[in-house]
């Protein structure tokens, strides 16, 4: 549990969305959880925040959604991590050529995050042992 106390989270989300369940999980292991539906707004809050990982949705009904790993990877060393809560073919099909790993398919969980969290702590470890 140690591993990840104050890990600063951070859900660009569709406003269709609901990821109350998932952020009321997460908070509960002592992650600071932030969540941003209105793209322009959340790269403000993204350097005010500066989080370690940043979950974006690639199912959002703005299009201009897959320009920003781009912007944040200029102004941020957080992992990004897309994702889809949509189930439909398109979506599934959009994630699926988008070339960033990890990336996080339906359904998606606070324990899924979690162990995707714990993952990538450990290999970092490994990393710099």
């Amino acid at each position: 549990m140690s591993d990840h106390v104050n890990k600063k989270l951070y859900f660009i989300k569709s406003p269709t969305h609901n990821l109350k369940l998932i952020e009321t999980f997460l908070s509960k292991r002592e992650f600071d959880i932030y969540i941003e539906s209105d793209l322009r707004e959340s790269m403000t809050k993204l350097f005010e925040i500066q989080p370690d990982f940043i979950f974006l949705a690639w199912d959002h009904e703005d299009q201009n959604i897959v320009n920003l790993p781009k912007l944040i990877t200029q102004a941020s060393n957080a992992m990004i991590v897309p994702y889809i809560l949509s189930s439909k073919r398109t979506d599934s099909r959009r994630l699926n050529i988008c070339q960033m790993s990890p990336k996080l398919y339906p359904p998606i969980s606070g324990p899924t995050i979690e162990r995707l969290i714990l993952k990538t702590a450990k290999k970092n470890a490994q990393d710099e042992a």
